[in-house]
């Protein structure tokens, strides 16, 4: 039995009916609960994925942790080095990692890292995979501020982004799997045209359909990239930045998927947004569910349209966004609320069954106590759409395809099933 006091444990013993007292205490050393650890590098190869970490004073032990899902995770390995080699890995497939320092008394973890093999995720593990600076910084022949090897924060994505050095395929809306090349979850930017870095449109967003021409293989709407922040529908923010890669992704890493931003900087602050949305990839397609966040993050720019359950009857006089203030243009405003339970309805007896909805086809959704919520994504594209939509009038008096997922009215009648 051992009994601490302070830093000094007396150890007793019982052994053939004498009790013997250990008078010699020994001081424990115990990790430090306020110590940091951090990974220095994390390399994918084909088949195999090497990590390294800072070692922790005082532990005894390192437990690595793997996910295929940033949610659910398993020991998959033991031991004292601080690095480990996974074999057990598939090209083209998320991992997420983590390892925990302990002295089985006190642990310690690291945060949370994703790996994306055959390929190095050159998104965050600076430490000891310097080499991977230069792909986006250069010493005395950068193009843009801050040494960038391209004028623009846009462009320089794209070297990368545009199916050549990354599985992700911002342009055409595609991700690299095992099996081929399918349709990624945040769909098409399209050709986004050379970028002028001295014009406060970076991007011109020129896929918008008006109704004026049939729409071609284009997208008919994308995000609007290079508009001010503030200006964005149901905003009622002052943060007049124009909207980048950067406003919605940390090119430097983030526990996040995707590397979404774990704070969105409006209202000239930063707005702590948590989004655990997690990729499951198959042999065809990649689909993601948010488990919390998506709305919140969304929100952070379209923040008049956090809008409660039963919104659509009442005209709006509120958001549910923390921080932010229902604005004038919204003031009055019946609109499709969304952290609404997807349950089923009977239309003649005016009841809620309460048992989740099975939509006529799966779309991203929020999960509150187990059952699927309406989320921004449940109805929209993140970057772009290529759905050959009827043009929905929008706020400022023109028509747009505004995102939507699917032709015409399919996506109302995927959960309103009369």
């Amino acid at each position: 039995m051992g009994v601490k006091f302070g830093t000094k444990t007396i150890l007793a013993f019982v052994l053939a009916g004498t009790i013997f007292f250990g008078l010699n205490a020994v001081a424990h050393a115990a990790v430090d609960p306020e110590a940091t650890m951090e990974f220095t590098a994390v390399e994918g190869s084909s088949g195999r994925v090497q990590i390294r970490w800072t070692p922790v004073q005082d532990a005894t032990a390192y437990y690595v942790y793997k996910s295929t899902d940033g949610v659910n995770w398993n020991i998959t390995n033991v031991g004292n080095a601080q690095s480990y080699q996974d074999n057990s890995v598939t090209d083209y497939v998320n991992y997420y990692y983590k390892v925990q320092a302990t002295d089985y008394i006190t642990s310690i973890y690291t945060p949370t890292v994703p790996a994306y093999p055959p390929d190095t995720n050159v998104h965050g593990n600076y430490a000891e995979n310097t080499s991977l600076c230069a792909g986006c910084h250069l010493t005395h022949s950068a193009s843009g501020e801050k040494l960038k090897v391209a004028t623009t924060i846009v462009n320089l994505c794209i070297t990368c982004h545009d199916g050549t050095q990354s599985k992700y395929n911002s342009l055409t809306g595609e991700v690299r799997l095992s099996g081929g090349i399918y349709p990624a979850p945040a769909g098409p930017f399209g050709n986004l045209k050379e970028l002028d870095y001295d014009s406060a449109v970076q991007v011109v967003a020129g896929y918008t359909y008006d109704g004026s021409q049939e729409p071609s293989n284009l997208p008919t709407s994308i995000h609007n990239l290079g508009e001010i922040v503030a200006t964005a529908p149901g905003s009622n923010t002052a943060y007049v930045s124009t909207m980048n890669c950067t406003t919605c992704h940390n090119p430097h890493g983030s526990t996040n998927y995707r590397i979404l931003r774990d704070d969105l900087f409006t209202a000239g602050r930063s707005t702590p947004i948590i989004v655990e949305a997690y990729a499951v990839t198959g042999a065809t397609s990649e689909n993601i569910n948010y488990v919390k966040g998506n709305v919140d993050f969304c929100s952070g720019c379209h923040s008049d349209f956090h809008q409660p359950s039963g919104s659509g009857g009442v005209g709006a006089d509120k958001t549910q966004q923390e921080g932010f203030n229902l604005s004038a243009a919204s003031a009055g405003k019946r609109m499709h609320s969304v952290d609404m339970r997807l349950t089923a309805y009977d239309f003649n007896e005016n009841l809620r069954y309460g048992v989740p909805l099975t939509m006529l086809s799966p779309l991203p959704t929020e999960s509150w106590a187990g059952t699927p919520t309406v989320a921004c994504m449940t109805c929209h594209y993140a970057h772009g759409t290529k759905e050959a939509l009827t043009p929905n009038p929008v706020r400022n008096g023109g028509q747009s395809t505004a995102l939507k997922r699917m032709d015409k009215m399919k996506l109302c009648r995927n959960c309103h099933q009369k």
